[in-house]
């Protein structure tokens, strides 16, 4: 989150190697393929995060992890997503939900963010800003900065999409605030590139 990638990716691969040594191929497989891909999605590389997530799920699907293949598939949806493959990414949001408990929040936060911007995408804007602002109200009952920025910007997009910009605008710094509060630097500049010139002067 404070834009080190590369010593975030080195203490990765480090962990992987201990995973490795001891057996723990879900740890090896999962767990580091998670934190790479955060990583990845950070430094604005989703391409890569995909690759990592991808393994990730696959792996999960094989060994019958369905619970964190719930979260995970939504995870690679959003990487998906960013590089402008809305269908594909709409496969692993269904995965996601099919896979997820009822009471699986994380889950949740995961996949409905992604797919309100996929619903958008298709031009239904009532359900795609019901889906978002519902995910605002799960998020809720969280402490997680980011899971609650992440909200607010799968609500921005929505709205952007919407050409709701004033709107759209105000979630997005309602996002950026939080970035800001966590020390997410990396995320907080992803969002000040989207705001317009007027809005950073403030």
């Amino acid at each position: 989150m404070r834009k080190n990638f590369a010593d975030g990716r080195a203490h990765v691969s480090r962990a992987r190697t201990i995973y490795n040594e001891f057996g723990l191929s879900v740890n090896a497989v999962d767990a580091c393929g998670r934190a790479f891909a955060a990583i990845d999605m950070l430094a604005s590389v989703p391409a890569q995060a995909e690759r990592a997530l991808q393994e990730s799920c696959e792996f999960l699907q094989q060994h019958h992890q369905i619970a964190l293949l719930a979260t995970r598939a939504g995870e690679l949806a959003q990487s998906i997503y960013e590089q402008g493959r809305y269908e594909d990414a709409e496969v692993w949001t269904r995965v996601a939900r099919n896979s997820a408990g009822s009471d699986d929040l994380d889950a949740a936060l995961s996949w409905r963010p992604v797919q309100a911007k996929i619903v958008a995408r298709h031009g239904r804007i009532k359900e795609a800003e019901r889906l978002a602002r519902q995910t605002l109200e799960l998020v809720a009952r969280t402490d997680s900065l980011n899971r609650h920025a992440d909200s607010f910007m799968a609500l921005a997009e929505v709205l952007g999409i919407a050409n709701r910009s004033d709107e759209a605008e105000e979630m997005a710094r309602s996002a950026l605030g939080l970035y800001e509060l966590k020390g997410n630097l990396a995320a907080a500049e992803q969002v000040r590139a989207l705001l317009p010139d007027t809005a950073l002067a403030e």
